[in-house]
């Protein structure tokens, strides 16, 4: 199953009204390049394979678009590179966006799998939620960073791609849910606005722990980095949970990999 990034250099001058609020919008131009036929499909369906959203990174804006399923790939990838190149308008505010520089990176969920499976993962990692990121339940908007409400979603949206019936194995999700749990945050909350609604939301960072057994570590490893194509969280399709993996150096190994302990 092909996992693909694009990312989209954005011709934005200085003092334009751009925010990261209008992801949204960025993806009705998505929706108005890709055939009309998938566009229905992806309108009916109640989870997208594909996840975009808006990033602003040394002063300089981006448009980044993430498919994890081979449709969607086919569907998605080839429309964007080829529709870009006119360039991006936005009726709402009648601007019309330049793209600077396109970029097209592709993987597998194979290869992707293979990276973990016959390697052991490290018992920590590193999690930056670049756009705001919200979960619901119970009709209601979380907006802090549950371990069972991430864990719930990384499953969610990697079985809605593979088995298509989007069911979680309850002893599976029981014991990744065991085995992990948050040991540092920074995070600063937000909102994001959707067609006239203030989602209530946060951004930061968290450094996750993972106890259990290697194999255990090591599927909790792959769906993180699986994440970083599906999103975590709500509304991934508009513009919100986007994360990215941050490895640094003297992080790699705190916990002691024989064992299920988390090390403080």
């Amino acid at each position: 199953m092909k996992l693909t990034k694009i990312s989209l250099k954005l011709d934005i001058k200085e003092g334009q009204d751009f925010t990261l609020q209008k992801a949204s919008l960025m993806h009705g131009i998505l929706m108005e390049w890709i055939r009309p036929a998938y566009a229905e499909k992806l309108h009916a369906s109640t989870l997208n394979p594909y996840s975009q959203y808006l990033e602003k990174e040394q002063g300089e804006w981006y448009w980044r678009i993430q498919t994890f399923e081979d449709e969607a790939c086919r569907e998605i990838c080839p429309a964007v590179l080829e529709k870009s190149q006119n360039g991006i308008y936005l009726r709402h505010s009648r601007q019309k966006i330049d793209i600077i520089e396109e970029r097209e990176e592709t993987t597998d969920t194979k290869e992707l799998m293979e990276r973990f499976c016959f390697q052991d993962s490290f018992r920590q990692i590193r999690i930056r939620f670049k756009t705001p990121t919200a979960f619901k339940s119970d009709g209601r908007y979380l907006f802090y960073p549950d371990v069972g409400c991430i864990v719930k979603s990384m499953i969610n949206k990697y079985d809605a791609v593979t088995s298509r019936d989007g069911k979680i194995d309850d002893q599976i999700l029981e014991e990744l849910m065991k085995n992990i749990r948050i040991l540092q945050y920074r995070l600063r909350s937000c909102s994001f606005h959707l067609e006239g609604v203030r989602i209530p939301a946060f951004t930061g960072e968290v450094r996750f722990g993972f106890g259990g057994s290697q194999t255990l570590v090591n599927y909790l490893h792959f769906l993180f980095h699986f994440s970083e194509y599906s999103g975590i969280g709500i509304k991934s399709a508009m513009g919100m949970g986007a994360i990215e993996i941050q490895e640094r150096a003297g992080e790699k190994n705190e916990c002691k990999s024989n064992s299920g302990d988390y090390k403080k």
